[in-house]
C-alpha cells in the first residue's frame, strides 16, 4: 500500500507541520509540502492544512490537477486556533470529488496557537492522538480495501 503525506502551509514551522512530524514518524513516509507532486499512484494521500490558511483551496486545486498519478482516498487533517470542530475536511472534500477522488469520512482536527493564543499547541498529547489517527486509520482503510462490497469511506 503505497502512502504519501503532504501538507500545506506558508512557512515550514507551523501547527501543521508539527502534527504532520508526528503522522509521518508513526507510518515511516516522508511529508512534504504541498507545492511537491506525487511521483507515483498513492492509495492513502494524507492531507493537511491549519482552518483560515491563505490560498489552501486554489494551491490544492493546482497541486491535484498537475499530478499525473492516481490517488485512491484523502484522508484530512487540520489544525485550528479558536473552533476546534471546524476543519478543513468540507473544502478538501469539494475540491476531490472534481478529480473523482474519495475522502475519508475520518479526519484528524486539534486545537493550533496563534500569536498569544494556546502558545503550547499543538502539544506531545496532540501529536501522539495524531499518531495513533495515523494508525488506525490505515488499518481502517486496509480492511476495506481487502473487502470491496463495502466502500472505503462508510
Amino acid at each position: 500500500m503505497n502512502i504519501s503525506i503532504r501538507y500545506y502551509s506558508p512557512n515550514e514551522k507551523s501547527d501543521i507541520s508539527t502534527i504532520t512530524t508526528a503522522i509521518s514518524d508513526v507510518l515511516s513516509v516522508e511529508s512534504r509540502r504541498l507545492i511537491v507532486p506525487l511521483t507515483e499512484d498513492t492509495d492513502i494521500l494524507f492531507l493537511g492544512c491549519s482552518v483560515g490558511t491563505p490560498g489552501f483551496s486554489r494551491n490544492l486545486k493546482k497541486f491535484l490537477s498537475k499530478n499525473n498519478v492516481s490517488v485512491r482516498i484523502i484522508v484530512n487533517y487540520t489544525t485550528n486556533t479558536f473552533f476546534k470542530k471546524r476543519s478543513t475536511y468540507k473544502k478538501v472534500r469539494k475540491i476531490a470529488r472534481l478529480y473523482n477522488i474519495h475522502v475519508c469520512s475520518r479526519e484528524f482536527r486539534c486545537r493550533g496557537s496563534w500569536g498569544p493564543f494556546f502558545r503550547n499547541r499543538p502539544n506531545e498529547i496532540d501529536m501522539k492522538e495524531a499518531a495513533a489517527f495515523a494508525q488506525d486509520v490505515v488499518t481502517y482503510i486496509r480492511e476495506r480495501m481487502a473487502a470491496p462490497k463495502e466502500p472505503v469511506n462508510k
